[in-house]
């Protein structure tokens, strides 16, 4: 992160720039700041109560439910940006200006690209469960025998009861 001009930039990938002024960063708490850049439906310098804000908002609760809440927080945030960006290039496009509708496309595969990327991480987390003959559920099923083995053994200790 470096400060430009009074403005604080963070390259966030893909080419995407994120700006917001840096007095906003500097000025606001610690806790403030990890409430800012662990919750995804935030953004810092961004009044989430703005018609744009509550946009943002929206795309970001869209994609938490479609990808989990296990996501990664920069990716879901960066994710939500290419879509707000994309319904801005859209509307631009249908207002008339045609010299928009190659960003569009651009715009189109890497939010493609992204989607893949998430669903692709989802489904390794969900594979990520140990399976039935893991070494963690074999111990845990042989501890399980050995403990039922042990309080049959007790129940038959030969006195006839």
């Amino acid at each position: 992160m470096r400060i430009v001009g009074g403005w604080r930039s963070n390259r966030v990938g893909f080419g995407v720039l994120l700006m917001f002024p840096a007095a906003a960063v500097a000025s606001v708490s610690t806790k403030v700041r990890s409430a800012l850049s662990n919750d995804v439906r935030r953004l810092p310098g961004v009044s989430m109560k703005s018609a744009q804000g509550r946009r943002f908002k929206d795309i970001a609760e869209a994609i938490l439910v479609e990808f989990g809440a296990g996501a990664d927080v920069t990716r879901v945030r960066e994710l939500a940006s290419l879509k707000f960006s994309h319904e801005m290039i859209q509307a631009q496009v249908i207002a008339g200006d045609l010299a928009k509708t190659d960003d569009l496309v651009r715009l189109s595969n890497l939010i493609a690209r992204m989607e893949r990327d998430l669903r692709r991480r989802k489904a390794s987390r969900a594979a990520m469960t140990p399976p039935a003959h893991s070494l963690a559920n074999i111990i845990a099923r042989h501890q399980r025998e050995a403990a039922e083995k042990a309080a049959a053994g007790a129940d038959d200790n030969g006195d006839g009861r």
